[in-house]
């Protein structure tokens, strides 16, 4: 349901009566959104108009979609999936997947992406021990970069321009921000009440709340909130995840951007977080007992 913050057109994507869109991300180079559907189990896209819609990873290779990140730069989409509670990566040209992080997630929930740093962070909303994670977009040097003082840690977005990750937390009521490596946390504000979506655009943070269904806009620098505003009629009364389409892509590239960095046909490039790539095996590749697929790295 896109809204122009700028007060120009704003518009609506009907969705089918069956499908229940929660998490959002732009490919902005292609011009498209990309959103999860936890109800048919598939992550979809559309241009910014809705036209050009289809499936983007084959339905039945996912349990519960919870949110969506686009490497615009390598053409990889990540997802987290709370019912097999996995992160897992597939081609956005040929639907190759990938399974990355298999291993310590009790329910993961938000994801986030920076193709220039290559790196990868998705949220935990483990009630014992909640947490935001990082690894390399490959899945290598996984890390813990937030565990105190969190508590219902929805969507994440990347702030390229300061090099910092950003959440908003339901439970403690706060918007914050984090360096991409760990240091230098700061709330920017804790006046949401119940935040889920979150993204960037310009100055200012956009967040929806589902304790009022509307979207809130706090400047990013200050934390001074303004006006908040209802979305057009036509959803279904909740919002979810939100995504803010900018006039240009960030300036950052990776070492997948030419010629899938090298990797064989039969391999995802993925960057590894160190300025370099990993060829990985699909996950079909490795369950084929007669498979000799391997991974490698530049």
């Amino acid at each position: 349901m896109p809204v122009n913050p700028r007060g120009g057109r704003s518009y609506i994507i009907h969705f089918e009566a069956f499908m229940t869109a929660v998490g959002a991300d732009i490919d902005c180079l292609a011009g498209r959104f990309y959103w999860t559907d936890v109800r048919s189990s598939s992550i979809r896209s559309s241009k910014y108009d809705g036209t050009q819609r289809q499936p983007t990873v084959i339905q039945g290779n996912i349990g519960f979609p919870e949110d969506v990140a686009v490497d615009w730069i390598s053409k990889n989409v990540y997802w987290t999936d709370s019912a097999n509670d996995v992160v897992s990566v597939a081609s956005i040209r040929d639907g190759k997947q990938r399974t990355i992080i298999k291993e310590g997630l009790v329910n993961p929930r938000g994801i986030a992406v920076h193709p220039g740093l290559g790196l990868l962070f998705w949220s935990d909303w483990n009630r014992l021990s909640p947490k935001i994670e990082s690894s390399g977009l490959d899945g290598s040097d996984r890390q813990v970069i937030v565990s105190e003082d969190i508590s219902l840690p929805n969507s994440l977005v990347v702030d390229y321009e300061t090099d910092t990750l950003c959440w908003a937390d339901a439970g403690t009521h706060k918007i914050e921000c984090v360096s991409v490596r760990g240091g230098g946390r700061r709330v920017v504000s804790s006046g949401p009440l119940y935040p889920f979506g979150l993204t960037i655009l310009g100055q200012n943070f956009f967040y929806t709340d589902w304790n009022d269904t509307k979207i809130h806009t706090v400047n990013r620098y200050s934390g001074v909130e303004s006006a908040s505003r209802a979305p057009p009629p036509g959803g279904s009364g909740k919002l979810y995840g939100i995504a803010a389409v900018p006039a240009s892509c960030p300036p950052v590239s990776n070492f997948c951007a030419l010629d899938d960095g090298g990797c064989p046909s039969s391999h995802l490039c993925l960057p590894n977080g160190n300025g370099g790539r990993t060829c990985a095996c699909t996950d079909l590749a490795l369950q084929d007992e007669g498979s000799r697929c391997s991974d490698f790295s530049y």
